[in-house]
C-alpha cells in the first residue's frame, strides 16, 4: 500500500490559536479512510497494523488507550495511508478537544483521566476536566 503524498510545509501558528499548546510532536501515518479527523481529535496507534486511527471506546489492538491528539485537521485517503501530525506533549483545554463521531461524552472524560499510562505521565496536560491524573 502507498503512502499519499501530502505537502507538510505550512506558515500557521499553533501556539495561541485555541487553547491547544503543543511541545512535542510527530508526523504519524493514519489509516486508509475517509473523512477528515479534525485538529484536536484524540487518537490511537493500532498495535496490530501499527497504523494511528481515531479513539474508540472499548477498542481493541489498543484502540481504547489515548496516545495523542491531532495536531492539525488530518484529510484521509480512500485507498492510501496519509502522514498527519500528532501532538505527544503539551496542553490542551477539554473545550478543545473533539468528541469521535458515535462516542459519548462520559467516556471520553473516562478515556482522559485514566489510560495506562495516564495522559500526564505521557507529558499532556488537560485542563477543564476533573480527575485528570
Amino acid at each position: 500500500m502507498a503512502t499519499k503524498a501530502v505537502e507538510l510545509y505550512g506558515t500557521q501558528s499553533f501556539a495561541g490559536v485555541d487553547g491547544i499548546h503543543v511541545t512535542d510532536s510527530h508526523d504519524v501515518l493514519f489509516i486508509v479512510g475517509s473523512g477528515t479527523v479534525l485538529r484536536g481529535t484524540p487518537v490511537v496507534r493500532n498495535s496490530s497494523t501499527g497504523f494511528w486511527t481515531v479513539w474508540a471506546n472499548g477498542g481493541t489492538n489498543d484502540t481504547g488507550n489515548i496516545r495523542g491528539f491531532t495536531r492539525e485537521d488530518v484529510v484521509l485517503d480512500g485507498s492510501d495511508n496519509v502522514l498527519g501530525g500528532v501532538m505527544f506533549a503539551g496542553e490542551l483545554n477539554y473545550d478543545d478537544v473533539v468528541l469521535p463521531a458515535g462516542e459519548s461524552e462520559s467516556n471520553l472524560k473516562l478515556a482522559l483521566v485514566g489510560g495506562t499510562p495516564t495522559l500526564r505521565e505521557m507529558n499532556i496536560r488537560v485542563s477543564g476536566v476533573t480527575g485528570v491524573r
